[in-house]
């Protein structure tokens, strides 16, 4: 990479800030003068156009007013002599100069009387067909008519004003009119030849389209060539004012459009952009020119200010550099100025000193070094352990420091058999003994204390030959292996133990049972295996922590121990919160029962962890060698069985494995593996509830229901199949199922046409422990095309008080998006006000307990009617569910339920079933209830 110097980084660095502040400024002052620049040109063309819409209406007015006049002279005579009336024409030149297509004098029938200029062969010409002899005799008021292809000047575009002429009794005689050609240079004519600017120009049209004048005069009487403009729409439905817009060339103009007082026409202009603008791209050229010469003057002015600040800098690099030329020559910087460079160039001076010291005391260090050297060739490779050389007699010629240390002090001259074993002989296995005698290499292991603490020793010996091939000594080494002991016991209590509890893990557990249950074999004894599980333990987990639980396990590990029997009962850890035990040499089961009791006890205390006060109780299954079985996996199998009914019966209980447990297992894992099959075969369907408002009838939502479509036993209700999900996680993946199934069949009925309505559907617990649930159902929502509004989560109450509290920032960000949440079976007995307060909540369906007995218990009732009420204050929704009669309805009514579910408006129905009902409630006034039964 090429060398940028200081300087350079520097100029380029502060340039940058220059160039966009200097950038940003321009950008910002020139978009605001642009913006009023473009304001006042719009406002400069609507005063304009306004100005010239009030001049015409004022002609216009004046022309109607001048053939009102006239009008008003015109006598009966007039009218019945042909003649009279022509002269009468002939002699308005005042209004022959307004009108310049002619006066005209009609009958009260539609016939020519006269016209001005005279025409043969034209008096008594029927035009009652004109839209304008029409207008006015239908309304007997002055008109003014739109543009038509005048036959005065054939092919030629005209407009006509008419005033009804009276007698004196008020009935219509005759009809005035004057006619001007939007060709020539009257008061409209000269319209098409103003210009805005180069290009731009004037039109005049009707509000059905029509052009009036234009300056292109085959687009005049064109109609519809207006229609298809979006802009045209609006002006003809009352707006005024200026816009920029596309015209049917493609150019860009500004338009302005003004209503006309006198006429239903609109004065319109077209400015093109282009020129309209043309001095705010002008201005813009020289704003971005003055920038472009402001930052080169700045970069100019930065580049000389960095070279000027720098150059003591680069003058002391050049000095440093120079002193690379002569080995051994140094020379201190001169320092010409206080600042920050002059302070490095006296550390640099320092540091030239400190090591010319430093080099000196090397060259010193490097001699002492070199006679050394020779004294430590010998021993370099024993460094890492002890050595010693002994003679045949076993004396001690030569100790290393290493070997030293291990030895407890230095020997030389004494027996080696003195230093580690303490004796007076060579003790047995004494390997330079050995190696003395056969004259190979012996190694063996000693235990010695040192200052309190075991050594593990490895002692290696080999002899050492003179030139004749005799022994006369032998080389000891010496090594230090107490860590690989160490790591040799701590991977044996891997293998074999928990490594957070340090109790039996499952395999140790395993073969001690084992050999229980052949000692019990041999001796015909009776022996007991528990399973216990911890109730509760993921709620402390989720809340707490794994650090909480791990102390809260190590606790219940201590207890354990302390109330086994003797050292032959094994406690193990079997993994996550489940601990396994045997008991051995028992007289009958009532042993086993006594001992889980005093278990049972034991954990009644509270468990005190890091400030928190923990109850934590267990559930504990047993079975009995031989009844429940004659091996370590059948009597560890039937224990965990029988712990599982345990948790069934309420948990923090005992209980005894029977042969029927084991049968009800087998039909438990029938159904889990019938409903894994079900879910991958597409047995399951969904059946939907509406939810109906009782005042309306109408229907505001449905609840999707799953059925299970079995292919032995039939249409199989949840509660048969939902537990077993709930337990082995399958709850996930039909959960999944049932949002997508029910969010697009939602999405189908609104795409059919349909009242759209909000789908309920229900989230589990352990769908909401999920870390991803929230992206993974806005991303179904995303799939199947439906908006997040219409989709309700209904929530078990009993979730608020189960943990899922933590959650709260997830079911809060759904509900941003517009996912209602509301809270199912509520009353039940499981929250709180507080939870109630903190849960982001739209709507609260009430216990189907409370509904059912709402008629017989005044209890029920009260609670249904504060529930109502809470719901209320709370400005939550709230739904009442399970109602199956008139009675209930009623009554839930008088409480203030205005939305109802239940089998008295409709079952739950199929999907064809239930669009069936959206549909029919579109031409439908009655109640739902009676809906569903025509």
């Amino acid at each position: 990479m090429a060398f940028i110097s200081l300087k350079t980084k520097m100029s380029v660095a502060v340039s940058l800030l220059v160039i966009a502040l200097v950038g940003a400024l321009a950008l910002s002052l020139f978009s605001y003068f642009e913006n009023q620049t473009k304001k006042s040109i719009a406002q400069h063309q609507a005063v304009l156009i306004s100005g010239i819409a009030d001049d015409i209406d004022d002609k216009i007015l004046r022309s109607l007013n001048a053939l009102i006049s006239v009008a008003k002279t015109i006598s009966p005579d007039i009218i019945n002599d042909p003649e009279k009336a022509q002269i009468f024409l002939d002699k308005r030149p005042g209004t022959h100069s307004i009108f310049d297509n002619g006066l005209f004098l009609f009958s009260a029938d539609g016939k020519i009387i006269a016209e001005s200029p005279y025409r043969p062969g034209r008096r008594g010409r029927d035009i009652s067909f004109r839209d304008y002899y029409k207008k006015t005799v239908a309304t007997q008021r002055p008109q003014i008519s739109d543009p038509y292809l005048s036959t005065h000047n054939p092919g030629k575009p005209a407009i006509i004003l008419t005033v009804p002429v009276f007698d004196s009794s008020g009935r219509l005689q005759a009809i005035f009119a004057g006619s001007l050609d939007l060709t020539k240079q009257n008061f409209l004519g000269k319209l098409s030849h103003i210009r805005l600017g180069r290009t731009g120009y004037l039109f005049l049209f009707t509000t059905d389209g029509t052009f009036v004048m234009h300056p292109d005069p085959g687009r005049i009487l064109r109609p519809g060539t207006l229609i298809g403009s979006s802009f045209f729409h609006m002006a003809a439905n009352g707006f005024e004012g200026t816009k920029e817009r596309e015209n049917s060339r493609g150019i860009r103009v500004l338009t302005t459009y003004r209503h006309l007082r006198a006429t239903n026409w609109i004065l319109g202009a077209n400015y093109p952009l282009k020129e309209a603008y043309a001095p705010v791209e002008q201005a813009k050229f020289y704003v971005a020119l003055a920038s472009f010469f402001g930052i080169i003057l700045s970069i100019l002015v930065v580049w000389l200010g960095m070279r000027y600040l720098t150059m003591p800098l680069l003058n002391m690099a050049r000095h440093i550099r120079s002193m690379h030329g002569e080995p051994g020559k140094t020379s201190p910087v001169e320092v010409l100025s206080e600042d920050e460079i002059g302070e490095l160039g006296l550390a640099f001076n320092d540091l030239l000193d400190r090591v010319g010291k430093e080099q000196e005391a090397l060259r010193e260090a490097v001699l002492t070094a070199k006679n050394e050297r020779a004294k430590s060739e010998a021993i370099v490779a024993a460094l890492g352990d002890g050595m010693s050389m002994v003679d045949t007699d076993f004396k001690v010629l030569y100790q290393n420091k290493v070997h030293q240390t291990l030895a407890g002090g230095e020997f030389i001259g004494s027996y080696c058999y003195q230093a580690f074993e303490g004796k007076d002989a060579p003790c047995s296995g004494c390997p330079v003994a050995m190696s003395f005698a056969d004259g190979l290499v012996h190694t063996a292991e000693r235990v010695v204390e040192r200052d309190g603490e075991k050594l593990y020793l490895e002692i290696t010996a080999s002899p050492l030959f003179d030139y004749d091939g005799r022994i006369n000594a032998g080389i000891e080494v010496v090594r230090n292996i107490s860590r690989r002991k160490q790591m040799e016991s701590a991977i044996e209590q891997m293998a074999f133990h928990d490594a957070l509890t340090g109790l039996p893990n499952r395999r140790l557990f395993n073969e001690r049972l084992a050999q229980a249950i052949a000692y019990a074999q041999r001796n015909d004894q009776f022996l007991a295996v528990m399973f216990l599980d911890l109730d509760h333990f993921k709620d402390i987990n989720d809340s707490l922590g794994h650090t909480i639980g791990d102390e809260l396990l190590k606790e219940v590990a201590t207890r354990l121990k302390r109330c086994g029997r003797r050292a032959e009962d094994t406690i193990a850890r079997q993994g996550g919160d489940e601990f396994l035990l045997f008991l051995s040499e028992i007289k009958d089961k009532e042993d086993a029962v006594h001992l889980a009791a005093l278990l049972l006890q034991e954990m009644t205390a509270p468990f005190i962890l890091s400030g928190y006060e923990l109850f934590v109780s267990v559930s504990i299954g047993i079975s009995i060698y031989p009844h429940d079985g004659r091996d370590v996996e059948t009597l560890a199998s039937n224990a965990d069985i029988a712990m599982y009914r345990a948790k069934q019966q309420g948990r923090n209980s005992v209980n005894l494995y029977n042969h029927s447990m084991g049968e009800k297992n087998r039909q438990r894992l029938t159904v889990e593996t019938s409903l894994r099959r079900a879910i991958g075969k597409n047995q399951l369907v969904l059946h939907y509830q509406p939810q109906v408002s009782v005042h309306s009838g109408k229907i505001i939502g449905m609840e999707a229901l799953v059925r299970w479509n079995h292919p032995e036993q039939g249409l199989l209700l949840p509660t048969s199949f939902i537990p077993q999900a709930e337990e082995t996680g399958l709850i996930l993946d039909l959960g999944e199922w049932v949002l997508e199934t029910a969010a697009a069949q939602n999405k189908a009925w609104q795409d059919a046409g349909y009242p759209p309505v909000k789908i309920s559907v229900n989230y589990s617990q352990r769908q909401l422990r999920q870390q991803d649930f929230v992206e993974k159902l806005l991303k179904s929502l995303k799939q199947t095309g439906l908006e997040a509004r219409w989709l309700e989560l209904e929530i078990r109450e009993a979730v608020m008080a189960e943990g899922i509290m933590d959650n709260l920032q997830a079911l809060a960000a759904l509900r941003d998006v517009g996912v209602r949440i509301a809270i199912d079976n509520f009353g039940a007995g499981y929250s709180c006000l507080k939870q109630l307060g903190d849960f982001p909540l739209d709507a609260l369906k009430i216990d189907l307990s409370f509904v059912s007995q709402i008629s017989s218990s005044e209890v029920k009732k009260a609670i249904a009617g504060t529930v109502a009420s809470l719901a209320k204050g709370l400005h939550l929704s709230v739904i009442a569910q399970g109602v199956e009669t008139k009675e209930q309805m009623q009554l839930l009514c008088s409480l203030g339920y205005g939305e109802m579910q239940g089998n008295y408006f409709s079952n739950p129905l199929p999907a064809e079933e239930a669009g069936l009902l959206l549909s029919r409630e579109n031409d439908w006034s009655g109640p739902l209830w009676q809906l569903s039964q025509k």
